[in-house]
């Protein structure tokens, strides 16, 4: 779903605005989901082919017990290595995916374009899913780059204009002259029809 296909239904600015939000704000945990359980995928697979290799590879060299036992230990290091590695790499892709989040819910137009302004070795992600260290970088940042992030207002940023209905209400001209209505009522000598109008 995109704007131009609210707008196409006739919904102004403030509408597709809110529209947006609350389609982003069911479909951005979605996605992150999936990214997440695809970035976790990738790494079994790559770990399940690397240790296929290695156990085939011990396979050929079976023949030399000693050699045997050498492999053995070297292969449980690698495995221990690219455990520790795919799970930094699954940290840190969730981490990107919350901070993503955290921009997204303090109104950033662009969460992709604030990243590189934020410092994520002081980002943790704890076991609760809560980020530490954004919040303060968050709050520096929309003061020192606040056209990064939309302004809170109940009118989207754009000064409230007040409008009141039928134009001028005492429905005179100020000055003596007859009001619009009063001209046209006169001129089609229907002043009785509109109420009478002084």
């Amino acid at each position: 779903m995109e704007r131009k296909d609210l707008e196409t239904l006739g919904l102004d600015d403030k509408q597709v605005t809110e529209v947006m939000k609350l389609y982003n704000a069911g479909i951005e945990p979605i996605k992150q989901q999936v990214t997440d359980t695809k970035s976790e995928l990738d790494s079994v697979k790559q770990q399940v082919v690397d240790r296929d290799g290695q156990i085939k590879s011990l396979g050929e060299q079976a023949g030399n017990s000693e050699k045997l036992n050498k492999q053995i230990a070297a292969l449980q290091e690698t495995i221990k290595t690219k455990d520790s590695e795919a799970a930094a790499s699954l940290t840190k892709v969730k981490t990107d995916n919350a901070v993503q989040m955290a921009l997204r819910d303090a109104k950033a137009h662009d969460a992709k374009a604030i990243m590189p302004f934020i410092d994520m070795d002081t980002i943790k992600l704890g076991d609760d899913g809560q980020l530490t260290g954004i919040t303060e970088q968050i709050e520096k940042l929309q003061e020192s780059h606040d056209y990064l992030f939309d302004k809170n207002n109940d009118n989207g940023g754009k000064p409230i204009v007040k409008i009141t209905a039928g134009g001028n209400p005492s429905g005179s001209t100020g000055g003596g002259e007859p009001s619009l209505a009063q001209r046209i009522a006169s001129r089609m000598g229907a002043a009785e029809k509109i109420g009478g109008i002084n």
